[in-house]
């Protein structure tokens, strides 16, 4: 608007002032620019990330502001004559809040994985084995109280023996007339390491007698290995008798191996 025209198309208006030529009334308005819509996606998930994707425009409120907040638009219109006054339209929306995108689902929450069981085999194994030597000392023992039992019962006995054979007197012994025998069977059990000797006598006498047999014993080679002797009491009249006698000669070469002789044998009657 001014006093005086501008140049070529200015007009003047009732009331005097000069108006440029877009503002005469028969002016036709602008056409606007033409559109061109965005190309339509194919399916829903298609529609969704296109949007997501599409770059913001500068200085772009946040995407957070922008769903908390409600959006203004406005328009103005002015009409073409001079007196009109400006119109401006408010109008206030919500846009809707953020959705699923089409096509996904929501990743369902899962319990907290419990811890992996520690493995007990190794525990078991190694009480195995502890049982087991236990058990094999348990059977050591029991063996090795048994032994010492017999042992013993068996040195007792010989003990006794030996008492009760110290008190017979061969002073006045004669000679025995019956066979006699005498063989090495083993090694004996009480524990000394000494020969088992097994002497054998025939009562030819006619009463009932006691024997003293000394023998002794020889290796393969014909080495002697010492002499011992055994007592055999309350032979009865008429019959052979073996019994193994209580030898002191160490057991130096396996037994197997030994000769054993009766050098001498006496006897007397039992009292």
């Amino acid at each position: 608007m001014s006093d005086t025209s501008q140049g070529a198309g200015w007009w003047q208006a009732s009331d005097g002032k000069w108006y440029p030529p877009h503002l005469h009334p028969d002016t036709p308005p602008p056409t606007p620019p033409p559109t061109v819509p965005p190309p339509t996606p194919t399916t829903e998930v298609e529609s969704y990330w296109a949007q997501a994707s599409s770059p913001e425009p500068e200085h772009a409120e946040p995407v957070a502001d922008r769903i908390d907040q409600p959006t203004a638009e406005w328009s103005t219109s002015a009409t073409s004559s001079p007196n009109a006054s400006l119109t401006t339209t408010w109008s206030t929306s919500t846009p809707a809040p953020f959705a699923q995108p089409p096509g996904l689902q929501q990743p369902t929450p899962h319990a907290p994985l419990a811890p992996p069981k520690k493995s007990r085999t190794g525990l078991w194994i190694a009480l195995g084995v502890i049982g087991v030597v236990v058990l094999l000392l348990a059977g050591a023992l029991v063996g090795a109280t048994l032994w010492v039992r017999s042992s013993s019962s068996n040195l007792v006995e010989a003990i006794d023996e030996l008492n009760e054979q110290a008190l017979i007197d061969f002073s006045d012994a004669v000679e025995a007339a019956g066979p006699t025998n005498c063989l090495v069977d083993g090694i004996q059990d009480d524990g000394t390491g000494d020969y088992e000797v097994i002497a054998e006598i025939t009562n030819q006498s006619g009463e009932r007698s006691d024997y003293r047999i000394d023998y002794e014993l020889f290796d393969s080679q014909g080495e002697s290995l010492g002499t011992d002797y055994g007592i055999l009491v309350g032979v009865e009249a008429g019959v052979s008798h073996s019994e193994s006698t209580i030898g002191v000669i160490d057991a130096e070469v396996p037994w197997q191996e030994v000769q054993c002789e009766v050098f001498a044998a006496v006897r007397r009657p039992t009292s």
